[in-house]
C-alpha cells in the first residue's frame, strides 16, 4: 500500500455498547438522523430494492481527482465472524457513498504485522482489544509518542492537549482527579475520532447471587474478566 494512513476502524471490546441490529427495515437501525453528512459527487448508480432504494455516487478528492481505492483489513470469518461481517458492511456502505473500499478478510497475525510492524502498510483495519481496569490504555493508544512503527498509535493521532492530559494521567495519584482527566481525554477522542468504535460483544453469565457478591454486576466484558473484580468477590 502506498496510501497515506487515513483512519483505524477498531472494534474495541470494552468501550462501547453494540447498536441494535434487529430492526432490519428501520431507518434508525442503519442511520443516525441527527448526524447528517454532506457529500458532493456524480450519481453513478441507483438501486431499487425492497425495503429501501440505494443511491451510489462517485466522490472526488479536494483536488478533483477520484478517491483512491482503499483496503480494509479485518479478521476472517474463521477467526471472528462478527468482525468479518462488519467489514463487509463497511465496504458496502462506503462504496454506496462513492468511497471505494475493498474488505480484505485475512489472518489476525497478518493484520498485526501490517499495523504494528516495522513498516506500516494499511489504509484501515478492524481489531479488538481487551482493556485494563485503570484507563491508562488511553495514553498507550493515542499519545503521539506512540505513533511509531511497532507501537499502538498506528493511526498517527496527534493532539498536544490530549498528550498533556495523558502525561498528567500517568502521574496522577488521586483517583477523582484521574477520573476528571479521563473524561476530558474522552471528549477529545469523541471529537477527533482517531478510532471508530464499532461494538462490544454482549456476554450472558449466571452465578449464585445467594452465595457470591460482586462489587459490580453491570460491566463491559463480563464478570469473568478483569472488570468483574473477581479477586474481591465475597463468598457468603
Amino acid at each position: 500500500m502506498t496510501h497515506t494512513r487515513i483512519v483505524a476502524v477498531i472494534a474495541l471490546g470494552a468501550l462501547a455498547a453494540a447498536a441494535s441490529l434487529e430492526a432490519h427495515h428501520s431507518f434508525a437501525a442503519q442511520y443516525d438522523a441527527n448526524k447528517p453528512i454532506t457529500l458532493r459527487g456524480t450519481i453513478s448508480r441507483m438501486l431499487w430494492s425492497n425495503p429501501h432504494g440505494h443511491l451510489y455516487i462517485d466522490v472526488k478528492m479536494p483536488d478533483g481527482k477520484p478517491v483512491p481505492e482503499m483496503e480494509l483489513l479485518a479478521p476472517s470469518a474463521g477467526y471472528d465472524p462478527l468482525r468479518s461481517t462488519f467489514a463487509i458492511w463497511i465496504e458496502r456502505w462506503l462504496n454506496e457513498v462513492g468511497i471505494p473500499v475493498k474488505a480484505n478478510l485475512t489472518g489476525f497475525n497478518i493484520i498485526v504485522d501490517r499495523t504494528r510492524g516495522e513498516k506500516l502498510d494499511f489504509d484501515m483495519f478492524i481489531l479488538g482489544w481487551g482493556l485494563s481496569l485503570y484507563p491508562d490504555y488511553l495514553e498507550a493508544f493515542f499519545h503521539s509518542r506512540h505513533a511509531e512503527p511497532g507501537d499502538f498509535n498506528a493511526g498517527g493521532y496527534s493532539n498536544p492537549e490530549f498528550d498533556k492530559l495523558a502525561d498528567e494521567l500517568l502521574a496522577e495519584s488521586d483517583l477523582n482527579e484521574a477520573r476528571k482527566k479521563v473524561f476530558k481525554m474522552q471528549e477529545f477522542l469523541a471529537d477527533d475520532l482517531p478510532y471508530v468504535v464499532l461494538f462490544t460483544t454482549p456476554i450472558l453469565e449466571s452465578y449464585r447471587s445467594d452465595r457470591l457478591k460482586f462489587p459490580y454486576t453491570e460491566t463491559l466484558g463480563g464478570l469473568q474478566n478483569g472488570n468483574g473484580l473477581t479477586t474481591v468477590v465475597a463468598i457468603q
